[in-house]
């Protein structure tokens, strides 16, 4: 006997260690029952984590374990031949009739076994497939070889017996799927190695910190989270997760990348105060889709989160088997897409050999590389990669055919680009996308149930990334399980919400226009649109809260006109500057949206009359007309910089008395750079021929370090010996300050609601919605002036008490304004050097306009931990300017006896007048 036989025999023993009867064989099958109380096998693939069970008998029971791997079964050559049956074609695909399919009994073919090439086809949209046999198929014995300690999916366990026994597929005519919680999964053995030492990659080393994309901070952030947490964490949630159920609302709390999109429309069709948001075809494919089955919604979702084009068939089945882990045959996709189609949730396309449905562009989207090689073989084109394919398919088609030919055919193109339409649609066969409607109704869907977050978020189509980072404890948000508003509390009727959504699409237009004609062109039209405003519509946006103004089209129109202003000045002629004067007129005449910018358009007004129509007295009187507005005196400063200008030069002078008048504001602006301290460090920076910031090269221990302006500063403050501590943070360090004393005052929603509505429309927000704008204090100014009054009479020791009690009780991947980037020790130790009355005072400012202060902050923060003595310091090199929020934050710290000081570094730091 040969060797291989000797081989095959041996598998053959191993396989069966103990013997089986007749009447198993006789009565073994995997053959499902369909009622409509069980499980579709068709339209909901077993989940990894489930273990099924199949009664056969009393005797006998098969498992179905998916963590058996593929190895461990082999199917044999000599399998059952089933009878083949009449083809489905895509005409009878995508038309809204589902397919008659017999239910009674259905043989389920197991995903990991390996289908036999001698086994019928059923052919559906062009793809062949296993055909359900309804009567009993051919018996014929297979012998499949099985490793000791592992079950595959045709095993079969004997009553009062361990030991698995693999068998081939008997006959049998019904057989119900049973779960059953006593049945345990057997494990995979453990792999062991040679050698008890382990060697793993740089990039899985415990030293090398994780990153993730937080599309909140638009970077690269650091996972703050141990593996085993994380390990922890999905073993929760797989325990959670629920077995059974094909409808959405029954789903598994087990996480995956579409969920949070089922969550979103089922959370808006229970929620009636939304429904009339949007329009009643919108409501009713929302509503069709959530009777979907599972599998059907997450193909929807996971079509949504993709590329907007046409996917082929093939490629449909491989986002099914990756969303679902499971492979799935041509019966489920083809009645999953038919009752899509029904519904209108997606949209089909086939080529029958008529008029092509695509265009060239949607073809060449879709196919890959080969298949475009294989198209231009036919045209005897020699491409060398994709996109020369594509070029020279194109040039192909722009070949004008004989003028005489189009006229004998009556075609309307040429013949040349009919053949590649042609030849490219073959290649293409059947394709689905998602609906034109269905595409719009999700994309309104989320502008409306997370209206509260950025929009660049949902736009970007992020908001699942945002999501699952929070699921995984990556990155958390302040508001999570905090009671929320919805977006009724901002829209009434549809047509509001509908007129919201034209102006972002507006919005989006003017941002992505590139020349500045173009600019001037969308400015005046949308200037025309905001003057047709109707006067109810008006009324109706003015009453609503001051923070929930940027869901208002003339909120968003106005800040399109006022960015539009510089491309006016741009383009120079006496038309472009007149409306620019117009709608600086304009801006200012209204007193609802936007008014902290309304100074600055008193100061763009007056530049414009003085500088491109030669009015300095009109520019003079509108600078006048701006400072006697009852404003917070430091907005003013914006307006004292343009009236020293005008008032001090000697050509075109205006009139003595409106220059006087300007020079009492100007004297203010003067004195703000030149009485602070200063430190002029002497040092050339590093040829800058690319520009950017300038580079100061140094040297620390013998090596040389190349440095910023503010490092390089820093390194010479803490190597003076004055201070232990600091650090360039800017205002990272006060704001953190800030949120650590008032975390209660900020986000706790008790307080507010339903007296503020509107605050908090979405858990995934970082901040209220009034933080930026003067409602902030104005609705919690009875507990902010208590809790500031606290700080101001509390001991340092218990100051820092409870700022380490919300540090500790907040989890550190929080998204908030608590910066953990900045370690405690540090804030507390800054804060310890400050004190009681210079945190208040600085919470103070914060609190009541925390849209103007939050930036402008000193850049370096150094402190001595041991003489408790602090520094602020803002760095300039020899062609920096402060600005004038700087220079507000400057004297705010002065005046409030903690010390401030400039720190010039370059080679002409005292050449600059406002300096000496």
């Amino acid at each position: 006997m040969s060797a291989r036989k000797k081989r095959k025999n041996l598998s053959l023993n191993k396989a069966s260690p103990t013997k089986i009867s007749k009447h198993y064989q006789d009565t073994c099958i995997p053959v499902i029952n369909l009622d409509s109380d069980e499980e579709n096998y068709l339209s909901e693939p077993f989940s990894d984590t489930e273990t099924k069970r199949v009664s056969i008998s009393s005797e006998s029971t098969i498992i179905y374990s998916p963590e058996t791997p593929k190895k461990n079964v082999q199917t044999s050559k000599h399998t059952a031949k089933q009878p083949s049956s009449p083809s489905v074609t895509i005409s009878e695909m995508c038309t809204p009739r589902i397919p008659e399919i017999k239910r009674e009994t259905v043989i389920v073919t197991p995903p990991n076994l390996v289908t036999p090439k001698s086994e019928s086809k059923l052919s559906i949209l062009g793809v062949s497939s296993s055909t359900p046999n309804i009567g009993p198929p051919e018996i014929k014995k297979e012998s499949i070889k099985h490793e000791p300690g592992a079950y595959s999916r045709h095993d079969i366990i004997l009553p009062h017996s361990s030991t698995p026994l693999s068998v081939g597929v008997p006959n049998v005519e019904h057989a119900m799927i049973t779960p059953d919680s006593n049945i345990t999964t057997p494990k995979k053995s453990p792999k062991t190695s040679q050698s008890s030492t382990t060697l793993s990659s740089p990039r899985s080393s415990s030293g090398t910190p994780k990153k993730f994309f937080s599309p909140t901070k638009k970077r690269a952030s650091n996972v703050k989270r141990t593996n085993a947490a994380r390990k922890n964490l999905t073993n929760s949630l797989i325990a959670e997760s629920p077995k059974g159920g094909e409808s959405v609302q029954t789903q598994s709390v087990f996480y995956e990348k579409t969920n949070f999109t089922i969550n979103t429309i089922v959370n808006f069709v229970n929620e009636p105060s939304l429904n009339t948001l949007l329009n009643e075809r919108s409501v009713n494919l929302l509503k069709a889709l959530v009777e979907q089955l599972k599998p059907s919604v997450r193909l929807v979702c996971n079509l949504y989160t993709r590329k907007d084009r046409w996917f082929k068939w093939n490629e449909i089945k491989l986002i099914i088997a990756k969303k679902t882990s499971k492979t799935c045959d041509d019966i489920g996709c083809h009645q999953m897409l038919s009752s899509l189609l029904q519904s209108d949730v997606i949209a089909a396309s086939n080529y029958q050999g008529h008029k092509p449905c695509l265009s060239f562009d949607e073809c060449v989207d879709v196919l890959k590389k080969g298949e475009l090689f294989a198209v231009c073989q036919q045209f005897k084109l020699k491409p060398k990669n994709k996109q020369h394919s594509i070029e020279l398919l194109k040039e192909f088609s722009r070949k004008k055919s004989n003028n005489i030919c189009l006229y004998l055919t009556g075609a309307t193109q040429s013949n040349s680009e009919a053949r590649v339409l042609h030849s490219l649609s073959e290649k293409l066969g059947a394709c689905f996308k998602l609906s034109e409607d269905m595409r719009r109704t999700l994309d309104e869907l989320f502008r409306l149930m997370y209206l509260g977050i950025n929009y660049d978020i949902i736009k970007e189509k992020k908001l699942d990334l945002t999501i699952m980072n929070d699921i995984t404890l990556k990155e958390t948000f302040p508001y999570k399980n905090a009671r929320t508003d919805n977006a009724s509390v901002v829209f009434e009727t549809r047509e509001e919400f509908e007129r919201y959504l034209n102006a972002l699409s507006i919005y989006d237009e003017y941002n992505s226009t590139s020349s500045c004609l173009n600019y001037c062109d969308c400015v005046k039209r949308i200037y025309q649109m905001y003057r047709d405003i109707n006067e109810d519509a008006m009324k109706r946006y003015v009453a609503m809260p001051v923070w929930l103004h940027k869901f208002a089209p003339p909120y968003i129109f106005n800040k399109i006109l006022e960015d539009g202003i510089k491309f006016l000045k741009q383009e120079g002629s006496p038309e472009s500057i007149s409306l620019a004067l117009e709608i600086l007129s304009m801006l200012i005449a209204q007193t609802t949206f936007r008014q902290h910018k309304k100074l600055e358009w008193y100061s763009e007004k007056a530049l414009i009359l003085d500088k491109f129509q030669s009015k300095p007295d009109e520019a003079a009187f509108v600078l006048l007309e701006g400072l006697n507005l009852e404003h917070r005196d430091e907005a003013k400063d914006v307006l004292r910089k343009r009236a020293s200008l005008l008032a001090k030069r000697k050509t075109k002078t205006i009139s003595p008395e409106v220059q006087i008048e300007l020079l009492k504001y100007a004297e203010v602006e003067d004195r703000l750079e030149k009485q602070f301290d200063s430190k002029h460090i002497y040092k050339a920076p590093m040829e800058n021929s690319r520009g950017g910031k300038l580079k100061f090269e140094t040297r620390l221990n013998g090596e040389i370090l190349v440095q910023d302006a503010e490092d390089f500063c820093l390194s010479e403050y803490l190597r003076s010996g004055e201070y232990t501590h600091g650090g360039h943070w800017e205002g990272r360090i006060i704001t953190t300050i800030f949120f650590l004393l008032l975390w209660d005052e900020i986000y706790n929603q008790d307080y507010l609601i339903p007296r503020v509505p509107g605050v908090v429309l979405c858990q995934y927000q970082v901040y209220p919605l009034d933080l930026h704008g003067e409602g902030f204090y104005r609705n919690r100014k009875k507990i902010i002036e208590h809790r500031l009054k606290e700080i101001q009479s509390m001991s340092v020791e218990k100051i820092l008490e409870e700022m380490k009690r919300v540090w500790d009780t907040r989890p550190e991947y929080e998204v908030s304004g608590i910066n953990r980037a900045i370690p405690y020790e540090v804030v507390s130790g800054a804060a310890e050097c400050v004190g009681g009355a210079g945190l208040a005072a600085l919470c103070r400012r914060l609190a009541t306009c925390y849209g103007h202060a939050h930036s402008g902050f000193p850049d370096l923060t150094v402190f001595n931990c041991h003489t408790k003595k602090i520094m602020f310091v803002e760095v300039k090199t020899d062609s920096d300017r402060p600005s004038m929020r700087q220079l507000q934050w400057m004297q705010f710290l002065r005046d409030h006896n903690l010390p401030v000081q400039f720190c010039y570094v370059g080679t002409e730091t005292a050449k600059c007048k406002a300096r000496s």
